[in-house]
């Protein structure tokens, strides 16, 4: 008996076109999209996030504002979730791609920055920066109820586009 497989091929190809595209509508700008309204090309520019917090590569409280002026992809995510972790190298491959976008992958890990760059070293992960939330509070700041999730966030710090698995 011939089973089908449990997720559909090219998953993670599918997602790296997806940001691909909104990450060149967020680059292009969307300027003039207000919440609600769709876009040309099929994005919603959602609104403005929360100034939320978390643990950057140096182990210091970082703000989604730090990250103003620049695009952004953040990644919401934790090692142990399946989905997260067939993810991560596409999100590694965007990085090294897209050097003017900024991508966060914040993990929610418990064992913090160094569980994730233990994950990071074994999946070889080179392109990424380490970003951790152990306290989970960046999903309840966020209204975010499963993972994993990504938003795309313009330069002037407005949410664009919001994929949930």
């Amino acid at each position: 008996m011939l089973g089908l497989p449990s997720k559909p091929p090219y998953t993670s190809l599918a997602i790296l076109g997806v940001l691909a595209l909104a990450i060149f509508a967020i680059v292009h700008g969307l300027n003039g999209v207000e919440r609600g309204q769709t876009s040309d090309i099929g994005l919603q520019k959602l609104g403005t996030l929360k100034d939320v917090g978390f643990l950057g590569p140096d182990g210091e409280k970082v703000r989604l504002s730090d990250f103003r002026g620049t695009p952004v992809v953040l990644n919401v995510w934790a090692t142990w979730c399946g989905p997260c972790v067939e993810e991560m190298p596409s999100l590694d491959r965007l990085q090294r791609d897209f050097p003017g976008v900024q991508v966060i992958a914040v993990s929610l890990d418990k064992g913090g920055t160094a569980e994730v760059e233990k994950f990071f070293r074994q999946e070889s992960i080179r392109h990424l920066k380490i970003y951790a939330d152990p306290t989970m509070d960046l999903m309840a700041s966020l209204g975010i109820e499963g993972l994993p999730v990504t938003m795309l966030i313009g330069a002037d710090g407005r949410e664009v586009y919001i994929y949930i698995y």
